[in-house]
């Protein structure tokens, strides 16, 4: 037998043998084909969701005034439970203040503060201007008759 018969021989015997699993191969080649294209045609709608959120959160976060630092006095010997529109934001020891963060609100906001014993001691309600005019501050001291204690308009 020559080298060149020999080698056509070989050639058929390994096509025979590999006949068999020739067509699983192709199978595999097609899934994993598949499979990429999948994953090439999620990829740009993965990145374009991520694109969407990541602006609405910047949107949302640029849209509106990001607000202003809040000055609360509690003037009293009482602890108060500062609440505005009747939700309790802070607590406040005697003689004690506290700085919070306030975002900027269209109309009005109730401001509340109440003792232990659920008194009311304090109470008004602000416009964003009227916050802004008193110099971002508000001051608790004993009740008024009135039933709320004016806080005293800065001097700008």
């Amino acid at each position: 037998m020559t080298s060149g018969s020999r080698q056509i021989r070989e050639r058929l015997n390994w096509r025979k043998k590999n006949a068999q699993s020739e067509p699983k191969s192709d199978a595999v080649q097609i899934g994993r084909s598949m499979q990429t294209q999948a994953l090439i045609q999620s990829k740009p709608v993965e990145i374009l969701l991520a694109l969407l959120v990541a602006a609405s959160l910047l949107g949302g976060a640029t849209a509106c005034d990001p607000g202003h630092s809040v000055e609360y006095q509690n003037r009293t010997d009482k602890r108060l439970e500062v609440l505005i529109n009747g939700r309790p934001e802070v607590t406040l020891g005697p003689f004690e203040k506290q700085n919070l963060d306030l975002l900027e609100f269209r109309g009005t906001q109730d401001f509340e503060a109440r003792d232990e014993d659920g008194r009311v001691v304090y109470f008004e309600t602000f416009t964003w201007a009227q916050l802004k005019k008193r110099g971002w501050k508000i001051v608790i001291t004993e009740a008024a008759p009135t039933g709320g204690s004016p806080t005293p308009i800065e001097a700008q």
